[in-house]
């Protein structure tokens, strides 16, 4: 704990930051959302449970900075013989978790 403790201090711009960017997510789930505890056991479980959680946030959060409509056409595949849905689809949403960072902060 001690080490903990040093290295916080040591960085203290950086842990502001982090707070900054990691903690908004866990403070809306479980303040505005009401999910102060998991409903099912074990760690494969909970993990699945909060994994539905964060793709909602990530839905409505896509939702709220692109509009329905935009966030719908950017998710429909594409009609061209060298597009893969599922490529595409995953591109797409490593593109939104590095612009969601950007918005954030």
């Amino acid at each position: 704990m001690d080490e903990n403790k040093a290295r916080v201090e040591n960085n203290k711009s950086l842990y502001r930051e982090r707070k900054q960017i990691i903690e908004h997510p866990f403070g809306t789930i479980k303040r505005n959302w009401g999910y102060n505890y998991t409903l099912l056991k074990t760690k494969q479980k909970v993990n699945g449970e909060m994994a539905m959680i964060f793709t909602v946030y990530n839905l409505r959060r896509a939702m709220s900075i692109l509009g329905v409509n935009e966030l719908i056409s950017k998710l429909k595949p594409r009609k061209t013989p060298d597009c893969d849905p599922k490529k595409d689809n995953i591109r797409y949403l490593r593109l939104y978790r590095t612009t969601r960072f950007r918005i954030a902060a």
